[in-house]
């Protein structure tokens, strides 16, 4: 059960399924399932940008940054970033490439 709580985004039938870690005292109706954690792979990322700030940034624009792929940034260069983010599912996802200045100035 771990596992499915750490790594999320399952699916069922093609369709997402929330899962949540409650406590004994918490009231069930009372959580909200509105936030969807997704590692997201961002490809032809100029080898300059291949970094944790770039990272954050792209994140942030995406949804909120919460980690990157361990070791990603080390000396090899790697096709493209894979990074986690949390997303509220009641928007649209974004849709279209990111503008330079995402990356330069966040």
């Amino acid at each position: 059960m771990r596992h499915v709580l750490d790594e999320g985004l399952w699916l069922f039938e093609r369709n997402l399924l929330l899962l949540k870690e409650i406590k004994a005292e918490d009231i069930p109706l009372q959580i909200s399932l509105n936030v969807a954690e997704f590692w997201v792979q961002v490809h032809d990322v100029a080898y300059d940008f291949m970094n944790l700030g770039s990272a954050r940034r792209i994140d942030n624009y995406i949804g909120n940054f919460i980690n990157s792929h361990e070791n990603q940034f080390d000396e090899k260069w790697e096709a493209y970033m894979r990074i986690r983010v949390s997303m509220d599912i009641r928007r649209p996802l974004k849709k279209g490439t990111l503008r330079k200045g995402v990356l330069a100035n966040g």
